[in-house]
């Protein structure tokens, strides 16, 4: 379900985030010098992370990660680093009450983000390098309002495992350390693992709902290196809220049960933005959230799923796909 903040976040002036920039890099046309990457929804919504070489590590990086490729501006919700911090004093000058900018500092991750409520872009500033501890979790924080964003034009993120059989996507919902990345390594070919913690479910304008994968920073902090075609997104045909379990049972979950589950999902994926956003905007997204999950369960089908750690859990997924 698409809401009326969609118009609002796509409508406000592009110009204000260039003014930002100009106030503090000094740049004449800081649009000019920056160099970027795409990334296209399955909602239609175009993005352009960017940052200004030579240095723009940060970019860089989420460019591979995401596998992104290099891509102009024009008419993309914009997600721009800055390496090093503005001073506070500068800060309230940048940014004085009634400004329309929103700004977050995080001092024990080195960052700083400025926003507006009435627009999708975003601002970074940053002052850890990138492969830092603190530089993924800054990372993640700033998909968050991508995760934003598309919550306001019917999406859900999900705290969850995506995988594809034959090219129909499942989730794997459930809570951290209960085996999402397990059943990923367990599934057999043809099935596809595409990532294991967080997955975002977007509302095609067609109509239809498809799922992207997004990244595991804890693989990075580990010093593995994955990548996630986030681009490339996979037809949802169903969600398993699944647990462990002694013996393996796939089963049907009503409408309300499942929006419940997925609210909880969708809440522990837009934690740390949730943590820091107005009172105001955190009462939006909550509500879209439940009103995306209710039209969510409307059309795909849920599962209550428990796996055992011997039994072939996959095929009791195949079977609620051919029943779906």
């Amino acid at each position: 379900m698409k809401h009326d903040d969609s118009c609002a976040l796509s409508q406000a002036p592009r110009s204000e985030i260039w003014n930002l920039l100009r106030e503090i890099t000094g740049k004449a046309e800081p649009e000019s010098q920056l160099r970027g990457f795409s990334l296209r929804l399955g909602d239609g919504s175009p993005w352009w992370i960017a940052g200004f070489p030579p240095d723009d590590s940060w970019t860089e990086k989420l460019a591979g990660i995401m596998q992104m490729h290099p891509g102009k501006h024009h008419g993309s919700n914009l997600i721009i680093f800055l390496t090093g911090r503005t001073p506070p004093e500068r800060v309230k000058r940048l940014a004085p009450p009634g400004s329309g900018w929103l700004v977050e500092t995080k001092d024990f991750l080195k960052v700083r983000f400025w926003y507006r409520k009435d627009s999708p872009d975003l601002l970074v500033e940053v002052d850890s390098p990138v492969a830092a501890i603190e530089g993924y979790t800054n990372l993640k924080l700033a998909l968050q309002f991508i995760y934003r964003q598309s919550i306001y034009r019917g999406a859900l993120p999900f705290h969850a495992a995506l995988a594809e059989h034959q090219g129909r996507g499942v989730l794997l919902a459930a809570p951290s350390n209960t085996g999402k990345s397990t059943c990923c390594r367990r599934l057999p070919p043809p099935w596809l693992a595409r990532c294991d913690d967080e997955a975002l479910v977007t509302l095609s304008p067609e109509g239809r709902y498809l799922a992207h994968p997004f990244p595991t920073w804890s693989e990075y902090i580990a010093k593995r290196k994955p990548a996630y075609t986030t681009q490339d997104a996979s037809t949802l045909a169903g969600v398993f809220f699944f647990q462990q379990a002694p013996a393996d049972e796939c089963l049907p979950l009503g409408p309300s049960e499942a929006v419940v589950e997925a609210m909880i999902s969708a809440q522990v994926a837009m934690s740390r933005f949730l943590w820091y956003c107005t009172p105001e905007e955190g009462r939006q997204i909550r509500t879209a959230i439940f009103e995306n999950a209710v039209a969510l369960f409307n059309q795909v089908p849920a599962f209550r799923l428990r796996v055992s750690l011997t039994g072939r859990f996959w095929e009791l997924l195949e079977a609620a796909l051919e029943c779906g």
